[in-house]
């Protein structure tokens, strides 16, 4: 609801009909639209809980697999999620081999993600050992993701709410849509 009228902004349209009405003349103004709607918030190891539950038990899991693990990070945003994987990966020495995958509907997103690069305030408030062994300093004000973490990472253009990458993965992320979907979309997503 807060994002809708800043869409309408944006299109300078006066309603969500008149929205509609404007894209199906302009699709080229759908990647607008969507970044003005899509909530794009995501940080290095948000929601300490969820990742220290990825440490603790999902990597240990994924150790005993016998090959690379699959990841997939549906709706990546900045990637900072899927990056926050290959990171602990990296750490368990899982990531040779790791197939890791971000997927968003905006080309923005994924370009972004695949440039590896963040504010340098986006990794202050990781432990300065870890910070040192992923991220390369670009100047005083941004770092790059380490070249062993981005090569492990690769970035699709993909809208999941029409299309769901074939697998198999031994891990879905997607708790960066999920959290604001309704329950009966996301019910739905997560059954593809």
């Amino acid at each position: 609801a807060r994002r809708v009228p800043a869409c309408l902004r944006a299109l300078k349209a006066g309603s969500i009909d008149s929205a509609r009405a404007i894209l199906q003349r302009r699709p080229e103004l759908l990647p607008l639209a969507l970044d003005t709607l899509l909530i794009g918030v995501t940080a290095f190891f948000r929601d300490r809980e969820v990742f220290d539950d990825i440490r603790d038990v999902l990597v240990p899991r994924l150790a005993v697999l016998g090959r690379p693990p699959r990841a997939w990070s549906a709706a990546c945003s900045s990637g900072a999620e899927l990056y926050g994987l290959a990171i602990l990966l990296d750490e368990a020495g899982l990531l040779d081999g790791a197939r890791l995958l971000g997927t968003d509907c905006r080309d923005g997103a994924t370009a972004a993600s695949r440039a590896g690069i963040f504010a340098a305030e986006a990794v202050r408030s990781l432990a300065p050992e870890r910070a040192a062994r992923a991220f390369v300093p670009i100047g005083a004000d941004r770092v790059r993701v380490a070249p062993r973490l981005l090569a492990a990472c690769s970035w699709k253009t993909e809208n999941l709410a029409h299309a769901c990458e074939p697998g198999p993965w031994d891990v879905v992320l997607w708790r960066n849509s999920a959290i604001y979907m309704e329950p009966a979309a996301a019910a739905e997503i997560h059954r593809r």
